[in-house]
């Protein structure tokens, strides 16, 4: 069985405490917790990330979690656990999100912010894995992965193309990505399944963060790196 790191014995994934009739949300969740858009579809919640010149935490995640085509706007909630779970609770007013681009147009990732309503209301460490290294590496063929996410929970992998060519179809759309990483999972189960959209992805030895999951498909998943993405957001890994 998988350890669970000593920092992580007083936090919650999403625990639901019911209490006669209510139930209560646990805080803080860590890392991996499923999030999304208010009116959106779950993913999970990739780490914290801080930007220049303000003392905010902001989630990173997915952009088709956090921002769906044609509905999202600044501002809108990010609940947890994700709406499709009940009993949502606002975690994060979205804030930025890189749009994507359909009909061939190639994306170079996907990934969105949003601002964290309570710094308190989250403990930026994934289960199992523990807490994740500042510093980006950038992935190489045939390195050694893992994550953690919503769907899946803890998964190992290997990078098997640094400079993939993919599809997905998010909400009838459908999305061309070009140079992102496709990672190959170990073992008979998926590196990753619906819920895991927007989990990072860190290198298995040292917990050096690589990318954002877009998604995966059959034993096949698609990460985009996560370098181009922090310097679009002007943005630093909070550990």
């Amino acid at each position: 069985m998988d350890s669970v790191p000593k920092r992580l014995s007083k936090l919650s994934l999403a625990i639901l405490i019911p209490i006669g009739g209510l139930r209560l949300q646990a805080r803080p969740v860590a890392l991996a917790a499923s999030i999304s858009h208010v009116s959106g579809k779950a993913g999970s919640l990739g780490c914290i990330v801080s930007r220049s010149a303000d003392e905010a935490w902001f989630i990173l995640s997915a952009s088709h979690v956090l921002s769906p085509n044609g509905v999202a706007t600044p501002g809108d909630q990010i609940v947890e656990p994700a709406a499709p779970d009940g009993s949502a609770t606002p975690i994060a007013t979205l804030t930025d999100f890189e749009p994507l681009k359909p009909d061939g147009v190639p994306n170079r990732f996907d990934a969105a912010i949003a601002r964290v309503n309570r710094k308190a209301d989250i403990e930026p460490v994934l289960p199992v894995i523990g807490q994740v290294r500042s510093a980006v590496m950038e992935p190489v063929l045939f390195q050694s992965v893992r994550k953690y996410g919503a769907g899946t929970g803890h998964t190992l992998g290997v990078v098997t193309d640094v400079a993939a060519e993919t599809t997905f179809t998010f909400d009838g759309e459908e999305y061309l990505f070009q140079n992102v990483v496709q990672i190959t999972g170990c073992g008979e189960g998926d590196f990753s399944v619906g819920g895991d959209s927007g989990a990072l992805v860190v290198d298995a030895l040292s917990s050096s963060p690589i990318g954002l999951i877009i998604g995966g498909a059959g034993p096949r998943t698609f990460v985009s790196p996560l370098r181009p993405i922090l310097d679009r957001f002007d943005a630093q890994i909070v550990t």
